[in-house]
């Protein structure tokens, strides 16, 4: 049974997602005060949403809750919801699975572009679609979707990362990997409260919460780096990595698929 999508504009999303939230989150025009996660499904974007609000509310211990910032699915109550608090003091956090070259693109308010290793997205999101969707296949034959990136909500991954990576260097855009939330935790935290202007996160007691956040239910929701070997056959992996050629080369790849992250192999060298 396939994936439950319906076009927007010539673009996959899910059907559960209300057309008209999908509508507005298209049209939506970021102000100054905007901070906008873009993310691709299963990326760790809830991770970073989780850790982002506590700074900003100057927590010192654990805030837990559903939070109305996906702008794909919640249309204008994202807006709405944060409405007295939209100045330059108190910036709204907002988060999407779509790109920067389907929604406007403003150069005074700030982007954080999280990446993933395409293998542990493939498996994750065949996990959490199985589990939150009528998904009735096999994983095979979703991995065939995943690699054409055919039929899928929010199209296809290797390309969208390519979209993303292309914005790296504007001056309002940064860029972290999934890899680097579980594995460097304290320094992904403080990359993204500077970068966010939100330096609330070098408090102590505010570190200790948001590193507890982190390291606890949200990556096991997403899994963990390398789950991706007990799931992927040989030949799964290296169409992938052909993939990534394919599409990155020269772009994401010269930096994060032959080369190095932060001074750490991630990619490439995630064979058997």
């Amino acid at each position: 049974m396939a994936l439950p999508v319906q076009k927007v504009r010539n673009h996959l999303f899910f059907s559960a997602h209300e057309p008209k939230n999908l509508e507005f989150a298209l049209n939506y025009q970021p102000l100054d005060c905007d901070r906008i996660l873009l993310a691709g499904p299963a990326s760790g974007v809830h991770h970073c949403l989780h850790v982002l609000k506590n700074i900003m509310n100057r927590m010192d211990k654990i805030e837990h809750g559903q939070y109305v910032y996906f702008l794909d699915s919640h249309g204008f109550r994202v807006v709405d919801s944060q409405r007295g608090e939209r100045d330059a003091w108190n910036p709204t956090l907002l988060a999407t699975h779509t790109t920067l070259n389907l929604i406007a693109y403003n150069p005074r308010p700030k982007y954080l572009i999280i990446i993933r290793n395409p293998k542990d997205i493939c498996v994750s999101i065949y996990r959490s679609w199985k589990s939150q969707t009528d998904l009735n296949i096999e994983f095979n034959a979703f991995f065939e979707m995943f690699i054409t990136g055919r039929e899928l909500p929010y199209g296809d991954y290797f390309e969208a990362m390519r979209v993303q990576w292309e914005h790296r260097d504007r001056g309002n855009c940064t860029l972290i990997t999934y890899e680097s939330l579980v594995d460097s935790p304290k320094n992904s935290i403080l990359k993204m409260s500077e970068f966010l202007d939100l330096p609330n996160a070098r408090a102590p007691v505010v570190m200790t919460a948001l590193l507890y956040i982190i390291q606890t239910n949200d990556v096991k929701w997403d899994g963990m780096p390398g789950d991706w070997r007990a799931v992927l056959t040989q030949s799964q992996s290296d169409l992938i990595d052909e993939k990534v050629k394919d599409v990155w080369m020269g772009r994401v790849w010269s930096r994060f698929g032959n080369g190095r992250c932060n001074g750490r192999h991630i990619w490439m060298t995630n064979r058997f």
